[in-house]
């Protein structure tokens, strides 16, 4: 089970605190908290619960269409039996610290993404705008190197199509237009690479960044490489791997007689992953690109 850290963060002035923004999803009842998200996923809190300035949640991915089937080493392969009204729900827990503002996510390949739960908790909700990104926390050193460069030659990301938002819901023009010519095409990947040996513009660079790290589910490459030094001449270079330098820890999970991780395992985990962020000093020194 891989975890991920994230900083939660208002993009609207109207929207309430994130904890209080909770506190109105825990007094729903289970039907009022299902929700179709920008990406056509209809999402579910099951479980929610706070203490004090920690919250513990599980979002479920409502997977209504085909799902694994069920085999053994002496028996073909067949299907669940369902009943009419169910599916296939693939799990995701959450622990957000009111303090320090970081959301511990579980990554679950076929479960909501941070993506899609910061979607969820966007919209109207009692009569106010809500809004909020979750910014993927990295090692600190990451952003010191970029702040370091004072050239920027080259800049590469390979995006995934699965999950991917609409082109004209990234500000970073560049990129919107590439998911954008991808889908049109029918592709499921499109790679770029931008490079100038005078010098790209290191400030659109960052923010071309920062769009493509809300979406890093999707992202199997992203790189930055520049200069320390303007008189470097063919001296070295430096790259930066925001995708290899970001903090992430695994636990085992021993799957229960369902053959699914138990949610108080997975609770459990992202709690131990938290703590040892904070021990490390991680957590205070994490910033966001």
């Amino acid at each position: 089970m891989k975890i991920h850290a994230y900083r939660v963060q208002r993009t609207d002035t109207r929207a309430k605190k994130f904890e209080k923004h909770l506190e109105t999803f825990n007094g729903m009842t289970l039907a009022q908290r299902a929700r179709v998200v920008e990406t056509g996923q209809e999402i579910r809190i099951d479980e929610i619960d706070n203490k004090g300035s920690e919250w513990n949640l599980d979002f479920v991915y409502f997977r209504d269409r085909a799902g694994p089937g069920k085999t053994s080493r002496a028996k073909k392969t067949k299907g669940f039996d369902f009943k009419a009204d169910e599916f296939f729900g693939e799990q995701t827990a959450m622990y957000y610290n009111e303090i320090t503002g970081i959301a511990v996510i579980q990554y679950n390949h076929h479960g909501p993404k941070s993506q899609q739960i910061s979607k969820y908790f966007t919209g109207m909700v009692n009569g106010i705008m809500h809004n909020y990104s979750f910014f993927e926390c990295l090692d600190k050193t990451s952003r010191e190197k970029l702040n370091k460069l004072a050239i920027c030659t080259k800049f590469e990301i390979s995006f995934a199509s699965e999950n991917l938002p609409t082109a004209n819901s990234i500000k970073a023009k560049s990129v919107g237009d590439a998911i954008g010519a991808m889908k049109s095409l029918g592709g499921q990947k499109v790679q770029l690479a931008v490079g100038n040996s005078t010098g790209l513009a290191l400030s659109a660079v960052i923010e071309t960044v920062k769009a493509a790290l809300r979406f890093k589910e999707n992202i199997s490459q992203l790189k930055v490489i520049g200069k320390v030094n303007y008189d470097d001449g063919e001296g070295p270079s430096e790259t930066i791997d925001l995708i290899a330098q970001r903090l992430v820890l695994s636990y085992d999970v021993e799957p229960d007689k369902h053959k699914t991780l138990p949610y108080p395992a997975r609770r459990e985990r992202l709690k131990m992953a938290y703590e040892q962020w904070s021990g490390n000093k991680d957590i205070e020194n994490m910033e966001e690109i």
